[in-house]
C-alpha cells in the first residue's frame, strides 16, 4: 500500500511539476503577444503619420504651383493686354 502512495506522490508531483511549465510557457506567450501587438500599434502609428505628413507635403507643393501658375497667367493675361 506504501508502494502505490508512493508512486500516487510521485506522479502528483511530476503532473504540479508539469502544469507550472505549461503555466510558464503560457505566462511567456502572453508576454510575447503583448509585446507584438504593442510594437505592431507602433509601427501603424508611424507608418500613419509619415502617411500625414507625406499628403500635407504634397498639398503644400500643390497648393504652390497652382498659386505660381495663377500669377503666370495674370502676367500672361496682362502681357496680352499691353501687346498691340
Amino acid at each position: 500500500m506504501d508502494d502505490i502512495l508512493a508512486v500516487v506522490a510521485e506522479m502528483e508531483s511530476e503532473e504540479h511539476k508539469l502544469l507550472n511549465e505549461h503555466s510558464d510557457e503560457s505566462k511567456a506567450a502572453a508576454q510575447r503577444t503583448i509585446v507584438v501587438i504593442v510594437a505592431g500599434n507602433c509601427a501603424a502609428f508611424a507608418i500613419l503619420i509619415s502617411a500625414f505628413w507625406l499628403l500635407r507635403r504634397e498639398v503644400s507643393h500643390r497648393r504652390d504651383a497652382e498659386q505660381e501658375l495663377r500669377d503666370s497667367n495674370r502676367f500672361l493675361i496682362l502681357s496680352s493686354r499691353i501687346s498691340p
